[in-house]
């Protein structure tokens, strides 16, 4: 019976502890909403695109995450002329780690999803 318990507290503590994030869970339009950042943490919050309307901003970023592995995302132009830039994207379930290429195969972004849930995003750049 001692041995059932710390297996099952285990278990909990385990499951309790780490969200299991799949890629699905990452599909959609995402919003950077530094309005709701902790001052200081390393931790991003990200909307759903249609989440609210964003106060003006100079740049704020935001990524489109498509099936077949396909995605956008906002590029902050030198001139202000921001633009869409299309590319592919990967996410490893083990590592949370979520990456973004260029066209070219090349990595432009690579982030840590901490949270995902519905109408919230959380990660570190």
């Amino acid at each position: 019976m001692k041995y059932f318990t710390i297996i099952t507290l285990l278990w909990i503590s385990f499951h309790v502890s780490g969200q299991q994030i799949s890629k699905s869970d990452l599909l959609g339009c995402w919003t950077e909403s530094r309005e709701e950042n902790a001052p200081g943490s390393n931790v991003f919050i990200y909307r759903p695109c249609d989440y609210r309307v964003f106060p003006p901003s100079r740049y704020r970023f935001k990524m489109i995450l498509s099936s077949g592995s396909k995605c956008s995302w906002l590029v902050l132009a030198s001139n202000d002329g921001h633009y869409m830039q299309d590319g592919t994207w990967t996410f490893n379930e083990g590592t949370n780690e979520l990456k973004l290429y260029n066209m070219e195969g090349k990595e432009v972004s690579r982030f840590i999803i901490e949270k995902v849930e519905d109408k919230i995003l959380k990660m570190k750049h």
